[in-house]
């Protein structure tokens, strides 16, 4: 039964590849890469990540050269948690497309998922030096550049992400964090303050107005947030209430 269920999968998966097209007075079935791709983005679209993973092989396999075939088994090996085979998939991508920006962030994702830091910021920088409004890039480069410690260049880069899409919270949040990190806690709490305009419902930007309100000796206020995170994340809310307590026993021991 096993069998049957496997060579069912197998047909499908061709199947969905195949075109009829004209020859002479008849028509013939052909495999078609692009055919593939396009049933592969369905169903990643859907999350279907292991399933979209063999439809763009099959369409790379059908034409070597087709860059967004590698790219799409790159993205979808990544979301199976499986980086180095997708590492292989956007290299490849990119051997064919070297001036890609998308292929160069994907890749740059790849290698700051595997700890290679150091590699997904030039990655990340090639990205936005090919297109420099690509904020998603920025975002990626300030987040690897945090990861090494550059905060001064994380900023930076979260910064540009903001300037180029001023309505994304979570550029807002991360730029209010790389600040709080830099010592600049009113800065800090400007950001992660426009990041809950944005999205009310995001924890960690809470907690970390809350921190930054601490930092600059306002506890009511970060009593206020610990209120509104515990109706949305009570074990983050318990630790940011761990932190005001903490700071009230020792100024009280001052």
């Amino acid at each position: 039964m096993s069998g049957v269920r496997l060579l069912s999968a197998v047909f499908v998966t061709a199947s969905v590849c195949v075109l009829a097209r004209a020859q002479g007075d008849g028509r013939r079935l052909v495999l078609d890469a692009d055919a593939c791709f396009v049933k592969a983005e369905e169903m990643f679209g859907r999350g279907g990540y292991a399933g979209a993973v063999n439809l763009y092989k099959k369409a790379a396999l059908i034409r070597p050269d087709y860059a967004p075939a590698h790219n799409g088994v790159c993205v979808s090996l990544y979301n199976l948690g499986q980086l180095e085979g997708a590492a292989r998939a956007c290299g490849r991508a990119l051997e064919l497309q070297p001036t890609s920006p998308l292929a160069r962030r994907n890749l740059g994702r790849v290698l700051q998922g595997l700890g290679r830091l150091d590699e997904a910021v030039e990655q990340f920088r090639q990205a936005v030096a090919l297109k420099p409004d690509y904020d998603e890039a920025h975002y990626s480069l300030g987040e690897a550049y945090r990861g090494l410690g550059r905060d001064e260049e994380a900023a930076r880069a979260f910064k540009e992400a903001v300037r180029l899409k001023p309505d994304d919270a979570m550029s807002h949040n991360n730029l209010g964090v790389t600040y709080y990190m830099l010592g600049r806690y009113a800065e800090a709490a400007g950001e992660l303050e426009r990041a809950l305009r944005l999205r009310p419902d995001l924890a960690e930007g809470h907690g970390n107005l809350g921190s930054a309100y601490l930092a600059l000796g306002k506890r009511d206020a970060a009593l206020r947030q610990y209120e509104q995170l515990r109706a949305l994340d009570p074990e983050l809310a318990s630790a940011l209430l761990r932190l005001i307590y903490r700071d009230r026993i020792v100024d009280a021991r001052r």
